[in-house]
């Protein structure tokens, strides 16, 4: 169990290896100066000073930071282990200067990281590297299926997985504590454009992240065009009805005035510009790839397009993939790869299923003149979410119905999908057009047959494989987190589910039943195990 309270953390500070600190330390009681920062420092400090004992070269670099000198951690950092698989003793080492680094200006009654400010970043990836290399222990490397488990090994493995989990979560905190998440898109004062620059120096310099080396290009190019060493970049241009810092925006409905009506419905709101969100970071890239290791494919075409994002003249964390049609059987896992890519953006979601549909009024939305008549599901989604780029999932578009009586599906989805007509698309219930050019669609389908050859020209087709034997145990996971969140429980206060029960879904697996029979398998030998013993799995 994770500690939970200042004093739990407190005496954590005063009994752990000063080395082991930066992967057991909650990072959410760090975000402000207070005792438990100051005990930190107490402890880290005479850390730093063994490293010179330990490594008599690094004397003088780790001196400097001692002394509060910022400038020679890139120096200190690319000495030491950047992965925990070359040397963990070191890896430790090097991660216990990055964690000094976020505290150090403590004794000065600075907030923590003014002086690294990109220690949330590094320790992120840091945490997320010892997790994903933490050995799995002798009985899950054997293979052996889980029921001919003792207790005992169950009981490792559990604790094996809540480790790394709990890193992960910890990996997760320190990013969202990161005080330059709004300098990367607006720079509004000095202080945070010099942060901005020490930064841009720091991860070029140690190698903790690839996409920096080009800002640092960028700003040194733009020092010597000045004729200046000492320079700062000039402020990002920002639209003019862009209010807040460090969003990017969408007037979704420009210039619409609704009627009162409309106003009570909340629809005013996307005539002021919209955020545009998501976290595009490489943390949702490797989420989804353990989750569906065989979706392979997909995850490549969601890496490449979070790149290529990165590369955009306009480029922000706000997440737009290209349209993306998911082709495979039944069962596979395609609504939920959607469901869990948008979960770990941060994006709002909408499904539209198509099975059994006869017409496009969810889609296109209807006329005033109908009693029943609403804008488009897809400016709902906008609107609930307060989110110009919501993931839109067209769930089984090939079951879409083909008759033009009341409007087909597929037609609409021509219109919404083409960037040009997208940037105007025409709302018939609100009567004005709305730009849709930012929505994230991802379509699923278990054929093409059926569907026209421009829809398919539209979209990026990605054939989903069914799931291996091998795969197994990482889906079990999946849909046992999915079932506790479901039922609002941690995942390990699930019930054991009999031994027999597990063989059955493992054989029903193997002769190639669907992952969603086997969730709802799985959802009912847990209600059947309720009252049974509990033990963690």
């Amino acid at each position: 169990m994770r500690n939970k309270t200042l004093e739990d953390q407190l005496e954590l500070i005063d009994t752990t290896s000063a080395w082991e600190l930066w992967r057991t330390v909650e990072p959410r009681f760090l975000s402000e100066c207070s005792s438990i920062l100051r005990q930190l420092h107490r402890r880290l400090e005479p850390a730093m000073k063994a490293i010179c004992r330990i490594h008599p070269q690094l004397t003088e670099d780790v001196q400097a930071i001692l002394d509060s000198k910022f400038e020679t951690l890139p120096k200190l950092l690319a000495s030491l282990p950047a992965d925990p698989a070359e040397e963990t003793a070191r890896f430790d080492m090097r991660m216990t200067i990055v964690l000094y680094s976020w505290v150090m200006g403590v004794c000065a009654d600075l907030p923590p990281g003014r002086l690294n400010p990109l220690a949330p970043t590094m320790l992120a990836r840091g945490l997320m590297l010892f997790a994903d290399g933490l050995q799995a222990p002798a009985v899950v490397q054997s293979n052996r299926p889980r029921h001919e488990r003792s207790w005992e090994e169950r009981q490792t493995v559990a604790d094996w997985k809540r480790h790394r989990e709990t890193l992960r979560a910890m990996a997760e905190s320190w990013i969202r504590l990161d005080p330059l998440a709004a300098a990367f898109e607006v720079l509004p004062d000095y202080e945070a454009r010099v942060c901005y620059r020490a930064a841009a120096a720091i991860l070029s310099a140690a190698g903790d992240l690839s996409d920096t080396g080009a800002t640092r290009e960028a700003l040194e190019k733009e020092d010597l065009a000045r004729g200046s060493g000492s320079v700062l970049p000039d402020l990002p241009a920002i639209e003019k009805d862009q209010p807040g810092k460090g969003v990017a925006m969408l007037s979704v409905l420009r210039g619409y005035v609704p009627k009162e009506e409309l106003k009570r419905q909340g629809w005013d709101r996307l005539a002021e510009p919209v955020p545009l969100l998501g976290n595009g970071s490489n943390e949702v890239v490797r989420a989804l790839a353990r989750e569906f290791p065989w979706m392979e494919d997909v995850v490549d075409h969601i890496r490449r397009d979070l790149s290529l994002q990165r590369l955009r003249k306009d480029a922000s964390s706000a997440i737009r993939i290209r349209p993306l049609l998911l082709l495979g059987a039944p069962g596979t896992g395609k609504s939920r790869f959607a469901r869990r890519f948008a979960e770990l953006a941060g994006l709002p979601m909408r499904t539209i299923g198509c099975g059994g549909t006869s017409d496009n009024r969810d889609l296109a939305g209807t006329s005033k003149g109908w009693s029943t008549g609403e804008p488009s599901s897809v400016l709902r989604a906008i609107r609930d979410g307060n989110c110009a780029n919501p993931v839109i999932l067209v769930d089984e578009v090939e079951k879409a119905g083909l008759s033009r009586h009341n409007g087909r599906i597929v037609d609409t989805l021509l219109a919404m999908l083409e960037p040009e007509t997208a940037r105007g698309w025409y709302d018939e219930y609100l009567c004005t057009a709305a730009d849709l050019s930012a929505v994230n669609w991802i379509l699923s389908a278990n054929c093409l047959a059926g569907l026209p050859e421009p829809l398919l020209n539209r979209v990026t087709i990605v054939r989903v494989k069914s799931p291996n034997a091998e795969q197994l145990s990482v889906i079990f996971d999946s849909l046992k987190s999915d079932i506790a969140k479901e039922l609002g429980v941690d995942p390990f206060a699930l019930p054991e589910i009999h031994p027999e029960a597990e063989r059955m879904l493992e054989h029903a697996f193997a002769e190639g039943q669907s992952i969603r029979r086997i969730r709802a398998a799985l959802l009912a030998a847990i209600g059947a195990s309720v009252d049974g013993p509990r033990m963690l799995h």
